[in-house]
């Protein structure tokens, strides 16, 4: 199923008026990735209410189709256990598409752990999370992908010269 919802709303979610995330409405698009109904309709209500533009998913295929044909979202919230494979094999198309990849699972072992972020993952949250910290988490990991894509490149160092026994120089 592939759903777009829009607008920031209002209503009981643990998140409401005056909490709208530092991205501003509109600015910011996440694409949930969970084949759990209740993990899409929880996530969409608090992104949403933190002016999120969100996009859901139940599977991995509509993810990588949507991925492309248009832009790459701001953040990925991405479940390890997918119907269609295993989450964690395409958490680094989503990264090099320049989305922050948030993964979520139900088993947050270190071994899930160590392979998130080998994976390229920016952050891992186990379920049952609190929507607040998943906010914040999925923010945090945002903010750190943008500033590391739009970091300025530092210039080549140039070469040392070394100046040899005699009074030659090297480069």
């Amino acid at each position: 199923m592939h759903n777009v919802v829009a607008g920031p709303t209002r209503g009981a979610c643990g998140v409401g008026e005056g909490d709208e995330g530092e991205f501003g409405a509109g600015a910011a698009t996440v694409w949930v990735v969970d084949d759990t109904e209740a993990i899409l309709v929880l996530a969409t209500s608090v992104f949403e209410r933190a002016g999120w533009r969100v996009t859901t998913f139940e599977d991995l295929a509509g993810a990588r189709s949507a991925l492309a044909v248009g832009p790459a979202p701001d953040a990925v919230l991405l479940d390890i256990h997918l119907p269609d494979g295993n989450g964690l094999d395409h958490v680094r198309p989503f990264a090099a598409a320049g989305s922050a990849v948030v993964v979520v699972t139900n088993v947050a072992g270190p071994d899930q752990v160590e392979a998130a972020f080998a994976a390229g993952a920016d952050d891992v949250v186990p379920k049952p999370f609190d929507l607040r910290s998943l906010l914040a988490r999925v923010e945090r990991a945002t903010r750190a992908t943008r500033a590391a894509r739009f970091a300025p490149t530092p210039p080549p160092r140039a070469h040392p010269t070394v100046t040899l026994a005699g009074g030659a120089e090297r480069g």
